[in-house]
């Protein structure tokens, strides 16, 4: 796997793609996220996204943190702070990644938000879908 390089994106530019996701859409919790986000007045962990030819970023992980600061900076009383930081996140991009090493990336969630049966199930079958 080749090095990511570090950017500084506003997160309006990322790209969701649920279907690069290990987490069902419906287990986002996305008002524990947005939460845990605007009482650190940021988004403190890096996104981790692959960038396509079209130079798109498409987030591989950290979907609900990218979920969450963009519902964030879309509300009409997003305090200035806030929206000025969600303008500056940090995202580790990476580029010409093979199947497998993308699939690495997604599926590290390391101590994040508990992965549901469901998920670990779909996850497996992905795996050996892809496989």
């Amino acid at each position: 796997m080749n090095k990511p390089v570090m950017k500084t994106v506003n997160i309006m530019s990322l790209f969701v793609d649920v279907q690069l996701n290990i987490r069902d859409v419906t287990n986002y919790d996305l008002p524990s996220i947005k939460e845990q986000i605007a009482t650190a007045g940021r988004i403190i962990k890096p996104i981790i996204a692959k960038e396509g030819p079209d130079g798109k970023l498409v987030v591989l992980s950290g979907n609900r943190r990218t979920w969450g600061g963009q519902e964030l900076y879309q509300a009409s009383d997003c305090p200035s702070d806030l929206k000025d930081a969600l303008s500056k996140v940090q995202v580790m991009v990476y580029r010409d990644l093979t199947p497998a090493d993308e699939m690495v990336l997604i599926m590290d969630h390391g101590s994040e938000k508990p992965i549901s049966r469901y998920e670990v199930v779909t996850s497996v079958w992905r795996l050996d879908k892809g496989f």
